[in-house]
C-alpha cells in the first residue's frame, strides 16, 4: 500500500510533532505545510530543535520555498485562509489540522476547497463533527464524514484506559484528575491573563499549580457513548513540558468483581495490575496502553508510541 500523503496546516507545537511522526513512519509522508505566521527558515530550525523530543537526527534544511529533511522535500505556504492552500498542487490527501483555530466541520472543511480529499482536526470539536479516538472507536468510521477530530490528548489517554475497564466490569462512574503539562496561552511571569477571563491563568506557569477546566472526561462519553454523563474531570496545569498525565478514580459494579471471586482489596492490587499487563502485552493493545515496571517518572514517557501507559499499581507496595 502506498503511503498516506499528508499536509499540515498550523507548524505549532502539533504539527511539528505529526510532521516528525509522519517523517518516521514508513505508512506517512509529508507532502506539504501550511503556516503564514513563520518564514521558511524559522520553520526548519523549529523542525530540527525540540525542547522536549531534542534534536531531529536528519538534517533540516531550506531549498527555495521546500523543506528538506534529509532527501525529502516538503512544500511550505502561507496562507492564512484554509480555502486558499493548493493542497492539491501537491497530491495531498489528508490534511492535519493543527491550527486550534478551525475545529469546526464548516471551517476546517475549506480545506477541501484547496484539492485534499479529508480533514483530520487534532482537537475536540466545537460542533458536532464526528470524534474518534484510535483503538476505541475508529472501527464506527464509514468513511463517508470529509471532516473529523482526533479529540484532545487527555481523551486519547483516558478513553483507551476507560474502555478497558468498562467492558470488563462496568463503570458507574468515575472522576479524571490530568496533571497537564503547561500550553502556549500561559504566562511564564504573573501578568493579565489572555482574554482576562481566568484570573488564575495569568499567574506565572513557572511556579504555580494553576486549576483548569477541561473537556476529556465529557468527550470520552462521545466516543464511549454507553459512559455517556458518567464521568467528569478536572485539570491542573503544572511547569512540566510533556503532554499529561493523568490520575483516575473509577466505580466498577461490584456484582461483576464479586462473580469472579475476588475481594475488592484484592482486586484493587492484584488483579488490575495483572489484567491490565494481559492488555498490555496483548497483540492488538500495543499501540495504546504501555506498561512501566520500574517506578514511574515523566521522563520515561518521551517517545513513547503509547497513548496511555499503566504504571501506578507495580508501584505500589
Amino acid at each position: 500500500m502506498a503511503p498516506v500523503v499528508l499536509g499540515i496546516n498550523g507548524f505549532g507545537r502539533i504539527g511539528r510533532l505529526v510532521t516528525r511522526a509522519a517523517l518516521d513512519s514508513p505508512d506517512a509522508t509529508i507532502a506539504a505545510v501550511n503556516d503564514p505566521f513563520l518564514s521558511l527558515e524559522y520553520a526548519a530550525y523549529q523542525l530540527q530543535h525540540d525542547s522536549v523530543h531534542g534534536m531531529y537526527p536528519e538534517e533540516v534544511t531550506v531549498d527555495g520555498d521546500c523543506l528538506v529533511v534529509g532527501s525529502q522535500r516538503i512544500k511550505f505556504f502561507s496562507e492564512r485562509n484554509p480555502a486558499d492552500i493548493p493542497w492539491g498542487s501537491v497530491g495531498v490527501d489528508y490534511v492535519c489540522e493543527s491550527t486550534g483555530v478551525f475545529t469546526t466541520g464548516v471551517s476546517a472543511g475549506a480545506h477541501i476547497e484547496g484539492g485534499c480529499k479529508k480533514v483530520i482536526i487534532s482537537a475536540p470539536p466545537k460542533d458536532d463533527s464526528p470524534m474518534y479516538v484510535m483503538g476505541v472507536n475508529h472501527t464506527d468510521y464509514d468513511g463517508s464524514a470529509t471532516v473529523v477530530s482526533n479529540a484532545s490528548c487527555t481523551t486519547n489517554c483516558l478513553a483507551p484506559l476507560a474502555m478497558v475497564l468498562h467492558n470488563k466490569f462496568g463503570i458507574v462512574e468515575g472522576l479524571m484528575t490530568t496533571i497537564h503539562a503547561a500550553t502556549a496561552n500561559q504566562l511564564v511571569v504573573d501578568g493579565p491573563a489572555k482574554g482576562g477571563k481566568d484570573w488564575r491563568a495569568g499567574r506565572s506557569a513557572l511556579n504555580n499549580l494553576i486549576p483548569a477546566s477541561t473537556g476529556a472526561a465529557k468527550a470520552v462519553g462521545k466516543v464511549i457513548p454507553a459512559l455517556n454523563g458518567k464521568l467528569t474531570g478536572m485539570a491542573v496545569r503544572v511547569s512540566i513540558q510533556k503532554d499529561v498525565m493523568s490520575v483516575r478514580s473509577f466505580l466498577l459494579n461490584s456484582h461483576n468483581i464479586a462473580y469472579i471471586g475476588f475481594s475488592i482489596p484484592d482486586f484493587l492490587h492484584v488483579f488490575l495490575q495483572n489484567y491490565f499487563y494481559c492488555i498490555i502485552t496483548g497483540p492488538h493493545s500495543r499501540c495504546l496502553i504501555g506498561g512501566l515496571d520500574s517506578p514511574n517518572r515523566r521522563a520515561l514517557y518521551r517517545r513513547r508510541d503509547q497513548r496511555s501507559s499503566e504504571g501506578g499499581l507495580r508501584d505500589l507496595p
